[in-house]
């Protein structure tokens, strides 16, 4: 729903002149503007997901080496 909300948004912003040229410099410039944010947000995900990962990879370590020291004391 957000994804339609922000096409219609850029082709609102789209300059509506009778000029083909102008036109369609405006609509590369915005649309090199929305990759450019696209790949910013990529970029953060990716980075919030590994850190992410490396989070649960030492908490299922510690899991592991806690139900290890449990079976040696039974």
């Amino acid at each position: 729903m957000d994804e339609e909300k922000s096409q219609t948004e850029i082709v609102n912003k789209m300059p509506r002149n009778s000029d083909a040229t102008v036109s369609d410099n405006g609509k590369i410039s915005l649309l090199e503007a929305e990759l450019k944010d696209i790949r910013e947000r990529y970029l953060q995900m990716s980075i919030q997901y590994a850190e992410v990962e490396v989070e649960r990879e030492e908490l299922v370590m510690k899991l592991n080496s806690t139900n290890k020291e449990k079976r040696w004391f039974l």
